[in-house]
């Protein structure tokens, strides 16, 4: 049963003074769109009075929130009091909390406050929002949490009996100080230290690795034009020029091939220069940290956030890397955490652990990150070699689709479109199977995946939750099985261990090993 009875060290804190200002800034925002309906609606017409009756109950849901919410620490849990009708009193045990980020604004790093959010294991919403606290008052929270919830390591747990039996006035001062007879109990770790920093052309090759953001600006930019009339012949006339002085059709072939040229160099570049923007507006100064058992990263040009990933949370770690990443020798490294549902930036700095950085650190990160991932030694097992043909076959029949398509298109003269198609499906499918394999040791299993984008995802026993071997009819007609491997944080289809083309014997022998491993591991939250 939680504790109403808070210790001496455990009275009750309010919210910075500051949230009244951004509460109400808040409000403001949230109303201006209405705001501007109702004026344009009402043509002034007693449009101010309308406005107030909007934004008054606002401000005062603003300042009733600031002036009952109430948070403290007890032995084991954080305790929010909120309401003054309808009084709510949440009680989130420091074991369950998984994540403390932090949100700032310009204006909230100017006057030094933070939004925070707690996050636990088990939901799709945060847990608690507390908005705004001082920075001293966040790593307080911080080292309380983590204070609350340090549990013993299995090996001291075989070891407990012993260590009590010899250290029995040790552990009634230790009871004493958790009871609050004492000052609170100080754990011990390791001090904070960087372990990755993403420097600016490491964002700027970020930025042409992710172009992709840059056609959803473009894309967005469009169809917004598109909405309000910018792309049709008349306003295009009125405001740029007769268009008959860009007649491509009436150019000479070589004046023709360069205009050509030169707006899909500036369309290239347009995407490059804004998913460059994007990526520095978003990532600037974007630093992993490691305090203790807890991996915190930092970023953001304009406003700044930080995300917390508890190690021994994470339930897959996969490495990426795009022929940008090869070429430029770069590699990124995104983790999973338990019920990491959550969206947003504040989600991507944390599941994005490492969004750049070069290859040749990648040992000295990962042994920060997952100690027990070793890449070096893995040893990699191929899938079966009737894979490769019957993923030939399948692609035969797609490219003589596009030859007979291509045929119907543009005559007879298609067909030499076929061998150009076969070649390129078996180019795919050569690379596609050299990279496909997977591997595992003593703690681990990992896939790897792709031969454009590669991945590599590598899984703990211990986060092991569930194995399946699917079989599709055409699998049961090749006698082949898919292996694929659930952790508490799956949240993606595409982000599981999956291994396909597998004998059907050899998939169901490899989810028993699997599964006897994950039996035989510890598993934590």
């Amino acid at each position: 049963m939680p504790s109403d009875q808070a210790g001496p060290t455990s009275d009750a804190r309010r919210l910075h003074p500051a949230s009244l200002v951004f509460a109400v800034g808040s409000a403001a925002y949230r109303l201006l769109i209405p705001g501007l309906l109702v004026l344009f609606a009402s043509r002034g017409e007693r449009a101010d009075l309308v406005l107030l009756v909007m934004f008054v109950p606002s401000v005062l849901f603003s300042l009733a929130r600031y002036l009952s919410l109430r948070y403290r620490f007890d032995a084991g849990e954080l305790v929010i009091h909120e309401g003054i009708l309808e009084r709510r009193q949440r009680h989130i045990p420091y074991a369950r909390i998984q994540n403390v980020d932090t949100v700032q604004s310009v204006l909230q790093r100017l006057l030094g406050v933070a939004d925070v959010v707690i996050e636990t294991a088990g939901g799709v919403t945060p847990e608690a929002t507390l908005k705004v606290l001082s920075l001293s008052a966040v790593d307080e929270m911080r080292a309380r949490i983590f204070a609350g919830r340090v549990a013993p390591s299995a090996e001291d747990r075989v070891q407990s009996s012993e260590a009590r039996a010899q250290s029995s006035d040790q552990s009634s001062d230790v009871r004493e100080q958790s009871s609050g007879a004492g000052p609170p109990l100080e754990v011990a770790r390791p001090p904070a230290h960087v372990v990755a920093r993403v420097t600016l052309p490491q964002l700027v090759l970020l930025g042409i690795a992710s172009s992709e953001r840059g056609v959803a600006i473009v894309a967005a930019a469009f169809a917004f034009a598109s909405q309000q009339g910018w792309l049709s012949s008349d306003w295009l006339t009125r405001h740029i020029g007769p268009l008959e002085s860009v007649d491509v059709e009436h150019m000479p072939p070589r004046a023709a091939a360069a205009v050509l040229a030169s707006a899909a160099l500036a369309f290239a570049a347009a995407l490059f220069l804004l998913s460059i923007g994007w990526a520095i507006v978003t990532l600037f100064g974007f630093t992993l940290t490691r305090d203790g058992d807890e991996l915190r990263t930092r970023f953001g040009l304009l406003t700044q956030r930080s995300a917390t990933v508890p190690r021994r949370r994470i339930q897959l770690v996969q490495l990426i890397e795009s022929p940008w990443h090869r070429l430029m020798k770069q590699v990124s490294i995104r983790v999973e955490t338990a019920g990491s549902l959550l969206r947003g930036e504040t989600a991507m700095g944390r599941e994005w652990l490492v969004p750049l950085m070069p290859r040749r650190d990648l040992t000295a990160i990962l042994s920060e990150i997952q100690p027990e991932v070793r890449l070096e030694s893995l040893s990699w097992q191929s899938v079966d070699p009737r894979g490769r043909r019957r993923f030939l076959r399948k692609s035969a029949i797609v490219c003589l689709a596009l030859a007979i398509a291509a045929v119907l298109a543009a005559g007879w003269w298609g067909a030499a479109a076929l061998p150009v198609l076969l070649a390129l499906a078996a180019l795919h499918t050569h690379r596609r199977f050299k990279h496909l394999a997977f591997a595992l040791d003593d703690q681990l299993v990992a896939v790897r995946r792709g031969w454009w984008k590669r991945t590599c995802s590598i899984v703990r026993y211990g986060k092991i939750q569930a194995v399946f071997v699917d079989e599709t009819p055409f699998d049961r007609r090749w006698r082949m099985a898919t292996v694929r491997i659930d952790t508490a944080g799956a949240a993606q289809q595409t982000s599981r261990a999956t291994i396909p083309y597998l004998p059907a014997e050899s998939a169901r022998a490899l989810r028993q090993r699997l599964w006897s491993e994950a039996a035989r591991a510890e598993f934590l939250w």
